[in-house]
């Protein structure tokens, strides 16, 4: 197209179905993969859905940004193991708390030999 020239409506209306239909996420995205999500695909879907996550044991020691830990009382039967770094997961969401780094830490730590 000619500099200066600008786009029939009827193609600008393309353009932006196709940027939308580009841009969707959850269920309505190309590459929604449902209950076979791996532990990446969790975790940025909770983070997507939780944008600005607040430890839950917020207090002055607070360090760093603030993650998904899974909960540890969850049945092994309902967790999945990440093919690619062996880390336990779920693919439901209520099965995590927010914690910072360093709560983080302390939480895994005395479960971390229990595995």
């Amino acid at each position: 197209m000619k500099q200066g020239t600008h786009h029939k409506l009827e193609s600008i209306q393309k353009i932006s179905d196709t940027k939308r239909a580009q841009a969707q996420f959850g269920k309505e995205s190309a590459t929604w993969s449902g209950d076979s999500a791996r532990y990446v695909a969790v975790h940025l879907r909770m983070r997507r859905a939780n944008p600005n996550p607040v430890c839950k044991q917020r207090d002055i020691e607070c360090q760093g940004k603030v993650e998904f830990a899974l909960l540890h009382d969850i049945p092994h039967e309902m967790l999945r193991v990440d093919s690619y770094s062996d880390l336990k997961y779920s693919i439901n969401p209520r099965h995590y708390i927010t914690l910072c780094i360093l709560h983080h830490k302390r939480y895994d730590k005395p479960w971390k030999g229990q595995q």
